[in-house]
């Protein structure tokens, strides 16, 4: 994207051209400006405390459903972003009585509102940004009634957002201004910026107005773990970051340009073929001709466990990447989890099949009051649940012959049992709406016991008890359920492996692979993983009597951020080394310890999973073409089916039939054929 002229100048920011006519270039400024403009100074670094944490935010919201002007960060001060005409309206949501509220009408400061205020003040400098209502903005032309509407509603969900976001971090949101802006096809989006020039923000415990700097550290660039590392080897680190909905079009532009920067994280097998192909088109490098040599710790780690290097190579034996790697075969640490306690209170079961599934959640629905008992994704779809009826909700493996999951009579009796289910109140009412997230984190909604059975994981499983008034509150992990009782449930998406994830792949731009692979193949040393997991010793851990390293207060009782955050923040969350997978369970309840085992506690069988080293290769555009209609068509239709819009009567015409007119079963026909490559 190339930046061109400038065409605004504001007290905060510049904002640059591009060659696209719909983009700008936004570029933050140190300035600093207080009382509309009339107090003015610098503030080293603001510009880039600024956009930053405005981009962690916008993301957040999108993430939830707001349309915000981000598209990407390009560097620590320059965003892209959405070219729009801003709506002369300055928004301020108010939760708690504050500044010119108070002065205003006479009250303290500090009063907490039943419900928040919304106020506009018209965008004019010259007269001091004026106070102005619905009726005013729309005699000025300042925005229509439809206008002013969606703006609200957008404002208060905005609130909804941050206002949980900030406490999780132990910090009050009391106001913000927000502006909006019009696309160049009028949709109305959240733009400018959301920082702590437009926020006021306590302190949960002590009620102190926070620095800016409090946000330094929470803002998604280089953790305390990375500074060390580099510190340590020598080596000096810069990222870039995209924003989640456009990465894989960036990875697209990035490959197709051929400037790759040294390291891409996470994409080797977003690929267009796969691993190898991107390797035979000179993008990746293969590691393999590196590492006994310059990646030994790496190398030994996989090379000394046959499963462990099946699963990390490449069909043609290539290694495409450093993955995050585990000291034994699991899972991710996540599943469904249910309301123990209300199991035991009413002397029920943790459910194993389907009927006594729905049997729980009756009980829960009519003696707890659980108005949404089960949470399912918004697609309406969980291979949790369809693999109880033996199928996938995508392309699975049956001995040697590989099926799609929609074709199926199983998904069928799947989507059946989800659509009495939901007649019933059983299933959360919403769940069509609620995002792309497979865990359910309304915190309102499992507080309050509406929702008692949902997608989670461990780490967050004691931390909602603190949403709840009931001090029994107890979640416990629910293995997923059969159809009969010791029916075997053949599981699709992964088995348990030592390789989590890929994460880091060497680019062809690397100018020196064999510093660089020196420099990850330290995290893999006892040293480096210590580093990765735990941080540093008498900072982020401590060694206890046995030697064995536990977090610091810094991670476990930070007075700013929540565990999670802290994790994040001082060491690395993810990345290649090896993972402890006891780290962090220091302050775990016997519950969180236990839902390891409890996951896998039914007759799993993981022979309908697809081997990773089946791959598309050269059918892959053709295949992405086809599902690309297809899942539009499949995520519209089994929400419907499930809500009820949609009968069952004609299932074979309106749903198979539709399917295989829009050539499904040549999908089936090259994964097939995929397969039989590599079985061969």
């Amino acid at each position: 994207m190339e930046k061109k002229e400038q065409l605004y100048e504001g007290k905060a920011k510049k904002v640059f051209a591009t060659d696209d006519p719909n983009l700008v270039i936004v570029d933050y400024k140190d300035d600093a400006t207080a009382f509309n403009g009339l107090k003015k100074g610098s503030i080293a670094g603001k510009g880039v405390i600024n956009n930053v944490m405005s981009n962690h935010m916008f993301q957040l919201l999108e993430k939830q459903g707001v349309p915000t002007h981000f598209v990407e960060q390009l560097s620590e001060r320059e965003t892209l972003v959405k070219k729009v005409s801003i709506v002369p309206l300055e928004v301020i949501i108010r939760n708690i009585s504050a500044g010119s509220f108070a002065k205003r009408f006479g009250v303290e400061e500090g009063i907490v509102f039943d419900e928040p205020t919304i106020e506009f003040s018209y965008k004019n400098d010259d007269l001091g940004d004026p106070l102005m209502n619905a009726y005013h903005a729309v005699a000025l032309k300042a925005a229509t009634r439809e206008e002013i509407e969606t703006i609200k509603s957008m404002a208060f969900k905005v609130n909804e957002v941050m206002k949980q976001y900030f406490d999780s971090l132990n910090v009050i949101l009391v106001d913000f201004k927000l502006e909006f802006g019009k696309t160049a096809d009028g949709k109305i989006v959240l733009a400018d910026e959301i920082s702590p020039d437009t926020c006021r923000l306590w302190d949960k415990t002590t009620k102190e107005k926070l620095d800016k700097d409090r946000f330094r550290r929470d803002l998604g660039g280089v953790e305390e773990a990375y500074q060390e590392i580099m510190k340590r080897t020598g080596v000096n680190l810069s990222f870039i970051h995209f924003h989640p909905d456009t990465q894989t079009e960036q990875f697209n532009l990035i490959c197709a340009s051929g400037d790759y920067p040294d390291v891409m994280n996470g994409v080797v097998n977003q690929y267009s073929g796969g691993a190898d192909k991107g390797i035979e088109d000179g993008v990746f490098i293969d590691l393999l001709d590196y590492l006994e040599e310059y990646g030994p710790h790496y190398y030994n780690i996989i090379s000394t466990d046959p499963d462990l290097y099946e699963d990390v190579t490449t069909p043609e034996g290539a290694v495409a990447g450093f993955y995050s790697v585990y000291a034994e075969p699991r899972l991710n640490d996540m599943g469904y989890v249910i309301r123990q306690d209300w199991l035991d209170d009413l002397r029920l079961e943790k459910p194993k099949t389907m009927d006594q599934l729905h049997d729980v959640l009756s009980a829960f629905k009519e003696d707890k009051g659980a108005t949404d008992g089960l949470f399912i994704p918004a697609t309406g779809v969980s291979d949790y649940f369809t693999s109880a009826y033996g199928v996938a909700s995508g392309m699975y493996l049956d001995g040697d012959t590989i099926h799609y999951g929609p074709l199926e009579d199983g998904y069928k009796e799947y989507l059946e049992t989800m659509a009495q289910w939901y007649s019933d109140g059983l299933i959360y009412h919403d769940f069509p709406f609620y995002g792309e997230q497979l865990a359910f984190r309304d915190m309102d909604k499992i507080g309050s016991g509406a929702v008692a059975c949902f997608y989670s994981e461990t780490g967050d499983m004691a931390s909602f008890k603190d949403f709840s008034g009931d001090e029994n509150f107890l979640l416990t992990a629910m293995a997923p359920v059969s159809k009969e009782d010791g029916g075997t449930i053949y599981m699709s998406d992964k088995k348990p492996s030592r390789a989590d994830d890929v994460r880091w792949a060497v680019t062809t731009g690397c100018e020196d692979p064999e510093l660089l692979i020196s420099f990850v193949d330290y995290l893999y040393s006892d040293e480096g993983a210590l580093l990765c997991n735990y941080g540093i010793e008498g900072e982020t851990f401590e060694y206890d009597a046995d030697g064995v390293p536990h977090f610091s207060d810094l991670i476990y009782n930070n007075p700013t951020y929540d565990y999670r955050t802290a994790v994040f923040i001082y060491v690395m969350d993810s990345g290649p080394t090896v993972v402890d997978p006891m780290r962090g369970t220091g302050t775990y309840t016997q519950e969180q310890l236990d839902s390891w085992d409890q996951w896998q506690d039914a007759n799993l069988d993981y022979s309908h999973v697809i081997p990773n080293k089946v791959v598309l290769e050269a059918e892959n555009a053709e295949y992405n073409n086809v599902k690309s209609d297809i899942d539009t068509f499949l995520d519209e239709m089994t929400v419907k089916y499930i809500t009820g819009e949609y009968s069952f009567d004609n299932y074979e015409t309106d749903f198979v039939e539709a399917l295989k007119g829009m050539n499904a079963d040549r999908l089936v026909e090259l994964y097939q054929d995929a397969y039989d490559n590599y079985a061969a």
